[in-house]
């Protein structure tokens, strides 16, 4: 017997009086349709803007790619003698000069980071460390300078333990370092101002050893001299800290509000509260090149990821980006949003749009085709379903309790009827639940596994 249709209220775009259709955001190129789908983070444009560069989860390698159709201008492969992949991340340095690469040390166990050339991808320079050596966390803008912290708490505490440092990038001799000693104090996230000349960290200070009593401070240092210029207490740990690009201001942002500082006096400026409607946080926080906008990812009680352009003048949102993403990046020349959609399948390349104006969502009732056949299943079964709009679908087989039983790849769909084999041969029976998500919505249904 056929299940029910499920019927899903998936949310539509309509455009308001005063925008004309051009002017509407749209796509330029999405990736996963015409290539075996790939599971994608960690996004960062080069600041040519002509590139940009992802981690591919799927091949765990670093791509570089082609800003114009996102085809692939490069990579790069990390492997052991046996064939396992050992790179977990990178990091594409201020200037574009860098690529550094992070690796997972449980599958190698060299202590090591590798410098790659961003064009190439060939190997420019290695650089071991141990547990108290230098790391690269962050590389100046001009090449010159590294810095690294740590925040360790409760039993982990060590009064030895190094929980700030600076060091040479050329030669590797620490500037600067400072233990956590008896002021039980770590670095929670740091940033190095667009002059070099300033490093802000907000440190955590824990008042015992418990991990449990804790509050935070901001702390403003001097490169160089290493002394603190200024710090106070926060109110609550900070969200992400972001220096406007002419390094002129200083952004505390919270999920409610930014807090806006002058540099380097740290002089409380003004404070802006940017989400006054169901959608809530700042995420992916940004500047456009000229300073005058930022744009930042929100999400509502239902799911719905949206990307919004704030004018700062205006104190007010010009422009709103409804779509399901995990992250986003905007280039260099503020033409191109290039998006990770959620679940992190496939890639969104948008064309940015800066003219002002509303686009508004409103809850309209579509309907679902979602059959599962045979059910009960022995060891395959076909779910077939009316897909409303193209996106990334995940599937998911869940226990009655919950747990994850199964885990079905991530796949580019199209719109339209779709039909897809689950291979189920290695479930034992009994009653589970098929579960799929896709662009910011999901859906269920039992179904019974019988041998």
């Amino acid at each position: 017997m056929k299940n029910p249709i499920i019927k899903l209220f998936v949310l539509l775009l309509l455009i308001s009086p005063t925008i004309a259709q051009d002017e509407l955001p749209d796509v330029a190129w999405t990736i996963g349709q015409d290539e075996p789908i790939a599971l994608f983070e960690s996004l960062q444009f080069h600041p040519d803007g002509k590139s940009f560069f992802v981690f591919n989860k799927t091949t765990h390698s670093i791509e570089k790619r082609s800003i114009e159709d996102g085809s692939i201008l490069n990579s790069k492969r990390f492997q052991d003698s046996t064939g396992k992949d050992y790179l977990k991340g990178y990091q594409l340095s201020p200037s574009g000069n860098y690529l550094i690469t992070y690796f997972d040390l449980t599958i190698h166990n060299k202590k090591e980071q590798v410098l790659l050339d961003p064009n190439t991808m060939e190997i420019i320079k290695t650089f071991e460390f141990e547990p108290e050596y230098p790391f690269i966390s962050y590389l100046s803008y001009d090449d010159s300078y590294c810095i690294e912290g740590s925040a360790q708490a409760s039993s982990e505490f060590s009064y030895n333990r190094i929980f700030f440092m600076a060091w040479d990038f050329e030669t590797q001799e620490i500037l600067y370092e400072q233990k956590i000693g008896d002021t039980r104090t770590g670095c929670y996230s740091m940033r190095i101002s667009p002059d070099n000349k300033h490093i802000i960290i907000e440190r955590i200070h824990f008042r015992d050893y418990s991990g449990t009593d804790f509050y935070y401070s901001l702390a403003l240092m001097n490169y160089g001299t290493w002394d603190i210029i200024k710090s106070f207490e926060l109110e609550k740990n900070v969200k992400n800290m972001k220096f406007s690009k002419d390094g002129t201001k200083l952004f505390l942002v919270y999920d409610e509000k930014i807090d806006v500082y002058s540099m380097p006096s740290l002089e409380n400026l003004e404070t802006i509260i940017v989400n006054n409607d169901d959608f809530y946080g700042n995420e992916n926080f940004q500047f456009s090149s000229d300073n005058n906008f930022f744009l930042s990812k929100s999400i509502n009680g239902k799911g719905l990821a949206r990307i919004n352009i704030f004018n700062l003048e205006k104190k007010e949102n010009v422009r709103q980006y409804y779509v399901s993403i995990k992250e986003f990046e905007l280039s260099p020349n503020d033409n191109k949003i290039i998006c990770v959609p959620s679940k992190f399948a496939g890639l969104i390349m948008l064309n940015a749009k800066w003219t002002p104006g509303v686009v508004s969502v409103e809850e309209q009732e579509k309907t679902l085709e979602f059959n599962i056949i045979p059910n009960p299943a022995e060891s395959n079964c076909t779910v077939e379903l009316n897909l409303i709009d193209a996106g990334s679908l995940s599937i998911r087989l869940t226990g009655i309790d919950g747990s994850i039983v199964k885990d079905f790849s991530s796949k580019w769909y199209n719109s339209g009827n779709t039909a897809i084999q689950l291979d189920i041969s290695d479930i034992p029976s009994g009653i589970y639940f098929v579960n799929m998500e896709m662009n910011g919505q999901s859906i269920s249904e039992k179904l019974v596994v019988e041998r």
